[in-house]
């Protein structure tokens, strides 16, 4: 069977029709168009899909430690003040840690380590012994808050250390 359409339709002088009969390349058959539809139907939606940038700015991602923070404020129990502390965490997992005395003839404090995370847990192994396990309750590109349980002569509470990073 061929496939086409009328292409002309002619009606002659002398009483007689002329048609001019068009056939439909293959290409162009229904079911050929029927398939050439449903691959785009099929392939339009997946190439939309994975020719989308990501988002490096998207809530998932997670930011990194790496770099210098400076102390903004502590939190122990009822009382806040001033946090006055510089942590710098390196790529190969060591970290400084300067406590800026606030006393008038005091010193700086310098503690370096190892550190480790998994999670929301941040694991400090002290180079002069020790160990300290703080929760990351916030981290986000500019600011870092951590709390850990400790204990002084006013008795065990919770610290709470807001940085921002420098």
């Amino acid at each position: 069977m061929i496939k086409g359409y009328i292409k002309q339709f002619f009606n002659l002088s002398d009483g007689t029709i002329k048609i001019v009969f068009e056939t439909v390349p293959y290409a162009y058959n229904k079911t050929t168009m029927k398939r050439i539809i449903l691959k785009f139907a099929l392939y339009i939606p997946l190439i939309l899909l994975f020719s989308c940038s990501g988002n490096d700015d998207s809530p998932d991602a997670v930011p990194d430690l790496i770099g210098t923070w400076v102390g903004i404020s502590t939190i122990f129990g009822n009382d806040e003040g001033p946090n006055n502390n510089t942590v710098t965490f390196t790529a190969d997992n060591r970290i400084e840690l300067i406590i800026r005395s606030t006393a008038d003839n005091g010193q700086d404090v310098f503690d370096f380590g190892e550190w480790s995370r998994n999670g929301n847990t941040l694991t400090i192994n002290w180079d002069n012994g020790g160990n300290s396990i703080l929760t990351i309750t916030e981290l986000t590109q500019n600011s870092l808050i951590w709390e850990s349980t400790i204990s002084t002569f006013r008795g065990d509470g919770i610290l709470i250390q807001t940085f921002s990073r420098q």
